[in-house]
């Protein structure tokens, strides 16, 4: 039996049963905390160069492992702990409930807008979307609507100088998390009739981004510890996309009438890409790719993650 499978299969076997758990509440935790173990993997690799039998590298991973769970599960923010059994409520519409177990949670509602009529043509967008959830599906008639829900933040909207808006700044003032227990929900809607760049730094985040309305030049996505659902557009010549997420499920779909080209480096990395054909190692295309008038070019660097590439 080899070392190497039997680690890996336990180290995939334990974040699912994770991700499991914490989906169908019954535990809860932040997924930074996850993100923050990186220098675990550190000695998981240097347990793997030891020149021992493979039964005591096995039992030492197991024993890595098994700290890992702990530290995930424990782990303090803010005033408590970013775990417990069973305490997120979920409405029918997937939203947070905003009915809350502790009585001390600070439920914040912020939104804003800004006018289209302000808008230049191009329009840059960096938002700290932070933990939670983010979503980017709708459109409006307004330049930008934001909206967040939940008790982390304040956000502010920073619109750049200027006599029309080029670029569009979204931050958090000040993370202030009430009890340690993370509830955010951020919800953008954009214009589709103007040219967007888009920066999203999610942190640990679950985003779903529905982007076939938007004329979106260039995605970059920095998610941190995430579950990433991404559905890139055909109304653009040209799409850039640079994704960096760890420990996370990343899904991608591509439009039918659009070439793609997929650059991935993804470390442990369970792949099922359908509908490209493998140029060389981490290099796929669509067929036809040279000839098609419009193109999309995706990057992605993924540590531990399940990706899916597939076409609409």
């Amino acid at each position: 039996m080899s070392f190497k499978n039997v680690f890996w299969g336990i180290l995939l076997l334990t974040i699912g049963l994770l991700y499991a758990l914490r989906n169908f509440d019954i535990i809860w935790f932040s997924w930074s905390s996850v993100a923050d173990l990186w220098p675990l993997l550190l000695l998981l690799w240097g347990i793997s160069l030891l020149p021992a039998k493979p039964l005591y590298k096995l039992i030492s991973s197991f024993g890595v492992i098994v700290l890992a769970v702990v530290l995930v599960l424990i782990r303090p923010t803010g005033d408590g702990f970013d775990f417990q059994f069973g305490h997120r409520s979920w409405s029918n519409n997937s939203r947070w409930n905003r009915s809350y177990n502790s009585d001390s949670d600070t439920y914040r509602d912020q939104a804003f807008s800004l006018p289209v009529e302000k808008a230049a043509s191009k329009v840059s967008l960096n938002l700290e979307a932070a933990a939670g959830r983010f979503e980017l599906m709708d459109t409006t008639s307004q330049l930008i609507s934001f909206e967040s829900h939940g008790n982390i933040g304040p956000y502010t909207m920073i619109p750049g100088d200027g006599e029309k808006i080029s670029n569009i700044d979204i931050e958090l003032d000040n993370v202030s998390v009430s009890n340690g227990q993370v509830r955010n929900e951020v919800i953008v809607k954009l214009n589709p009739t103007v040219i967007w760049n888009i920066d999203v730094k999610a942190g640990a985040s679950r985003v779903d981004m529905d982007m076939k309305r938007f004329m979106v030049r260039r995605l970059e996505l920095d998610g941190g510890a995430s579950s990433v659902d991404i559905i890139i557009g055909s109304l653009m010549d040209t799409v850039d996309v640079d994704l960096e997420v760890g420990v996370s499920s990343l899904s991608i779909a591509v439009p039918q009438n659009s070439g793609c080209e997929l650059r991935t480096d993804a470390v442990l990395s369970g792949r099922r890409i359908t509908g490209f054909e493998k140029i060389s190692t981490g290099l796929y295309r669509t067929e036809g790719f040279n000839e098609s008038k419009k193109k999309i070019y995706i990057n992605t660097e993924a540590a531990i993650s399940d990706l899916k590439v597939e076409r609409y």
